[in-house]
């Protein structure tokens, strides 16, 4: 099931998050938070754009969401994605069950672009991304230093309007998720998990 983060699932992503800090150059964090300080993550990510879980058999097993890109007004139509599946769970189409659904919402949401920084080398994440449509539009070298070495983060970027359109005002994802259109967008991702 594709559904919307509930503070309960606060320590199930944690524990997912966890990992990725401390054993992984996924993520750039080198330190892992304290539960308050991920609550806290979530809720100002939530103020503007879903965060979505995945739970199979009463268990969150992944979860993804878009945070701001940036804190400048312009870049408000602008959102960074995230995706954390549990190790456990790799390859079974969960991250892309979770970008489905939340793409979709976003775009009805009326936000222009997507962006994704990922470190590189990362062929699995690089292929995935690809494959939901992104496209490379640059490379930071050396830019994060983990674990003693520096690393290199590839950009990426997803249109989902024209470039040409005005900019509407971006609507609250919560009464969308209400309505067929947004019920769609979550069944969409979890037939992915089944398919």
């Amino acid at each position: 099931m594709i559904r919307l983060y509930e503070k309960k699932d606060a320590p199930e992503l944690l524990a997912i998050y966890t990992h990725y800090v401390q054993e992984t150059v996924v993520t750039f964090d080198t330190k892992v938070p304290t539960l308050t300080e991920y609550e806290s993550k979530i809720d100002q990510i939530m103020e503007t754009a879903p965060c979505f879980v995945c739970e199979l058999a009463g268990r969150v097993v992944g979860y993804a969401y878009a945070a701001p890109y940036r804190d400048k007004g312009a870049y408000q139509w602008t959102k960074e994605l995230t995706v954390y599946v549990d190790g456990n769970y790799q390859k079974q189409k969960i991250g892309t069950a979770l970008y489905i659904a939340l793409v979709d919402v976003l775009k009805l949401q009326r936000y222009r672009h997507l962006v994704v920084a990922i470190t590189l080398p990362n062929i699995p994440s690089v292929g995935f991304h690809q494959r939901m449509g992104f496209l490379p539009v640059g490379v930071f070298e050396n830019v994060g230093m983990k674990f003693g070495k520096g690393y290199r983060v590839g950009w990426y970027q997803l249109a989902l309007q024209d470039m040409y359109e005005p900019a509407e005002p971006i609507l609250p994802y919560r009464p969308l998720l209400q309505q067929a259109e947004g019920q769609k967008a979550l069944i969409r991702g979890a037939n992915r998990i089944l398919a």
